[in-house]
C-alpha cells in the first residue's frame, strides 16, 4: 500500500516536506524531500520501521548537505494537542480578538502577531481523520466558521462556541509544495486572511477561499 503525505517539522528542527512511501504487511517506509531553502540544508529523510497496534515506530535517517544522522522515531494516530498557526502570507500568527471594541469583531481570528502570548494560544482537538477543532486558549470557546452569517461579515472565523458541531470543524488539508496546511471549512471553502487595507478587518480569518494559494496556507505547530 502506497502512504503519501507531508511531514511537518516545528522549528527548531527542520527539515520536513512531502513523503512518499509503502506499508507491506508490518513493514513500513517513505522517504521525505526536505522542502528548500532550510537553515539545516536538510535534502532527504529517509524511515523505516514496523506497524504494530495502531503505531508505527522505527529508525530514520537524516540526509544534509554536510552529512547525514540517525535516530529513532514514532507516529501515532492523530492526538488533540496545544497548538499555533502561522498565516505564510504575512508570517503573523493567528489571534483571537478577545477585547476587540463592538460585538461584531469580538472573538474574530485574526493573522496579526508577531510573537506568540496568551491570545496567540489554541487546542487543536482531534475529531476524526484530518478533521479538527480549534479551541482558543484566550477565551476557552471553540472556533466557528460563521457562514450563514448575514452580510459583510460572512464566513468570519469566530471563538464563541461552548461546543463542536459542523460549523466548528476543519479539515486540515497538507499542502505539499510549502509543507504547511490550507483549512477547510463546513461550506467546503478554504479559511483565507482577508487583504483588505482596512485596520479594521485586515488580517482577518475567513472562509470563503475556493482554491489553495498563499493567502490559504499556514504553518500548524505544537505550542
Amino acid at each position: 500500500m502506497t502512504i503519501r503525505g507531508v511531514l511537518n517539522i516545528a522549528p527548531p528542527l527542520y527539515g520536513g516536506g512531502p513523503f512518499v512511501g509503502s506499508v507491506s504487511g508490518s513493514q513500513v517506509s517513505f522517504t521525505v524531500t526536505s522542502t528548500t531553502p532550510n537553515p539545516c540544508n536538510c535534502v532527504s529523510l529517509v524511515f523505516t520501521g514496523k506497524l504494530s497496534h495502531g503505531t508505527m515506530r522505527g529508525t530514520y535517517v537524516g540526509n544534509t548537505k554536510g552529512g547525514s544522522e540517525t535516530g529513532r522515531w514514532e507516529a501515532s494516530r492523530h492526538a488533540t494537542f496545544n497548538c499555533k498557526l502561522q498565516a505564510r502570507t504575512n508570517h503573523r500568527y493567528v489571534t483571537t480578538e478577545v477585547t476587540f471594541p463592538g460585538t461584531a469583531f469580538r472573538g474574530l481570528l485574526r493573522a496579526r502577531a508577531s510573537a506568540i502570548g496568551s491570545w496567540q494560544r489554541f487546542r487543536c482537538v482531534a475529531i476524526g481523520t484530518n478533521q479538527w477543532a480549534l479551541n482558543s486558549r484566550a477565551n476557552h470557546k471553540y472556533v466557528t466558521a460563521e457562514i450563514t452569517y448575514p452580510g459583510t461579515l460572512r464566513g468570519l472565523l469566530r471563538a464563541s462556541s461552548n461546543t463542536i458541531g459542523i460549523s466548528e470543524e476543519f479539515t486540515f488539508r497538507p499542502v505539499a509544495a510549502c509543507a504547511c496546511f490550507a483549512l477547510q471549512a463546513a461550506n467546503a471553502k478554504f479559511v483565507t486572511v482577508d487583504p483588505s487595507t482596512s485596520s479594521s478587518t485586515r488580517g482577518l480569518l475567513r472562509a470563503h477561499g475556493t482554491s489553495i494559494g498563499t493567502r490559504q496556507e499556514f504553518d500548524i505547530t505544537s505550542s
